[in-house]
Order: structure tokens, then sequence, then C-alpha cells
């Protein structure tokens, strides 16, 4: 796939004014919230561009390096070593910014997938000492986030911090009243366990089919509904009922627990619709993957695309979020897609399909 002619001579210009707006809208979203684990919005801003920014920071900007690293690639192969540790750095801002502790696996495990499938096109630019090198920072980052995540997870959600680095315009409430009791030191030792719990203790599909399986009144009503749910119903949602959940519907925080494809499906109560509710479900994913390697010819941008859908389905509560979703990784393909049709063809070659 032909890289844009422009990109030679803007390179450098790209490259500084894409970390640039990758550091500036993560450190906006840590106080605004424009996509937080948990967290309402605190500024809700016209034309629905909340949306737009949230997406940018769960999946848009890493999709963006994953452009700029193969077009960097294609023209200067040698410079892959270099350019795999900026996908890290972006994990590690996006994943404390969204109070996440999955972005920084969803936004990085990609490339080590994307480059081991295409390891003899890649390995004389990643020799072992290097490719030790980024493997060791990796994980050093990866530790780095789980803490730094957990320690403003224990500000933010147990001892009530909001961060004031300006006023917000229309904002009711600037700091909320703190949880009675919460101190520091009394939530090191939960939050540790949580982290030790972290690979062991996510029972999403599990928990939905069990929980969904024993409610009476699942049929095609119970499906339709769940199918046309609105988002911000949050913790009062229809999966929050049936699964009885705690979470107390709040004005700042929507916490929840969530059902999972396979649970959604089973609204309905027919093995049947989940059986081939999963299998559509599965070969759209699939479809996805498969037109952004055919349209970009860009591994990496597929890779990314392929775990981060993956997690959306697994993890999905309003089927709506997860359309959306798909949607805008369609647009994104598309927008790679005619931006590299504007390279121009080498005279006498020929295109390969």
């Amino acid at each position: 796939m032909r890289v844009p002619t422009w990109y030679s001579g803007w390179r450098r210009p790209i490259w500084i004014a894409s970390l640039v707006a990758i550091l500036a809208l993560n450190l906006l979203n840590f106080q605004l919230a424009f996509y937080q684990t948990g967290v309402n919005p605190r500024l809700i801003l016209p034309y629905h561009l909340n949306v737009l920014l949230g997406w940018l920071i769960s999946i848009g900007f890493a999709l963006w390096f994953a452009v700029l690293i193969h077009w960097e690639f294609r023209n200067s192969p040698r410079s892959l070593a270099s350019t795999l540790f900026l996908p890290v750095v972006e994990g590690l801002v996006s994943s404390v910014s969204a109070l996440s502790r999955s972005f920084y696996f969803l936004h990085t495990v990609p490339y080590f997938f994307a480059v081991g499938a295409k390891w003899a096109n890649a390995h004389f630019a990643l020799t072992y000492r290097r490719l030790a090198t980024l493997l060791a920072c990796w994980a050093v980052c990866f530790a780095i986030s789980l803490v730094l995540v957990q320690f403003l997870r224990i500000h933010v959600y147990f001892l009530a911090y909001e961060p004031a680095f300006f006023s917000v315009p229309g904002e009711k409430s600037v700091f909320a009243t703190p949880t009675v009791g919460a101190e520091l030191s009394n939530q090191i030792k939960p939050m540790a366990r949580e982290i030790s719990k972290l690979f062991v203790d996510r029972w999403i599909g599990l928990e939905g089919v069990l929980a969904v399986s024993s409610y009476p009144q699942v049929g095609l009503p119970l499906l339709a509904e769940g199918l046309q749910e609105d988002p911000k119903k949050g913790s009062a949602g229809l999966y929050q009922r049936i699964s009885k959940s705690r979470a107390e519907i709040s004005e700042r925080f929507t916490f929840g627990t969530l059902p999972g494809i396979t649970g959604v499906l089973f609204y309905s109560g027919s093995l049947t619709m989940v059986i081939f509710g999963t299998m559509l479900v599965t070969l759209m994913m699939i479809g996805t993957e498969f037109a952004a390697l055919r349209f970009t010819a860009n591994p990496l941008l597929a890779s990314l695309m392929a775990l981060g859908m993956a997690n959306v389905v697994c993890q999905n509560n309003f089927p709506y979020l997860a359309a959306v979703y798909v949607a805008q990784l369609w647009v994104a393909v598309a927008f790679v897609w005619l931006v590299q049709r504007t390279a121009p063809q080498p005279t006498g070659a020929t295109q390969q399909v």
C-alpha cells in the first residue's frame, strides 16, 4: 500500500502535532472525564462532541499511531524499533487518563501480534537486543500504569477527589463530599487485593449467563428492550435490575456489572438465538478486521481494531454503544483508505490487490 507523498515532507510536524494533541486531550480528560471508567462527564459539549473525544481517547489516537508507525516503517524500515516505543507511551497516558487498567493492554499488545505475524518482514529491524529492550520497557510501563490507575482510583472513587486545573462552565459542584471514613491508608490494602485478583476475578460472560438464565421473564420482548435500551440509564439499566447489582445511582459516578454479548442475547431465552447471534457478531468482527487489512494494508491497524472489538463485545451491556463503536471503526478505515489513495502510483507500477 502506498504512503502519501506529503508524509515525508511533513512527518516531523505530524508527529509533533499528534503527540501534543494526545497529551492535551488526555490532560483535559483527567479533569473533565470525557471518557473515564465509572466517572460521569463533568462537561457536556454540544453536537455530541463528548462521543468523539471519548472515542479518540479509547481507541482513536491508538489507531492514528498505528497508521503513522506503518507509514514510517514503509518509508524507513529501520525506524521500526524506535517507533514501537511510542504506543507504549500512548497506552500509558490513555490508561491513566481514563482510569482504565485495560487500555494499556489493549493499545500495546496488538503490536506484538501484528509484528509476530509479519516477523519475516520485521526481524531485520528488530534485533533480539532491541526486542528485549522493548519488552522490558513495556513491562515497566505496564506496572506503572497499574500503580497510577489504582492510586487515582483510590482518590477519585473513595476519597471523592476532583482535579481542578480550571473552572468548568455551568458546573453545579466542583468538589464532592468525601466518603465517610475513607482515607488513603485504609484503602491501599483493598486496592492491592483487587490488583492481585485482576486476571482471575473477571467472570463477565459466566456471570451474565447465570444471572439472565435465572431471570423469570426472559423472552423476545426482553431482548427487544435490551437492544433498544438507552445507555443514559446507566446504573438503572435493565441488566442492573436482572443481576440485582448493588451499585448506587450517583450524580458523579455510574457503576454497574456487565452481562457480555452472551448474556444480552440470552435475554431472548433461546439458545438458538445465542448461537446464531454470537456467530453473526463474530463474523461481523472478522469482516471488519479483514476490511481493515484489505483497504489499508496495515496489520497494526487491523490488530488494534480486532482486540478493541473483542473487548467491547466481551463487556457489552448496551448494544447501541457497541454498534456505534464498530461504525466508528469503519469510518476510520474509510478515512485511512482515502488518505492513502491520495498517494500517486509510481510510473509503470502495478497495483496489487
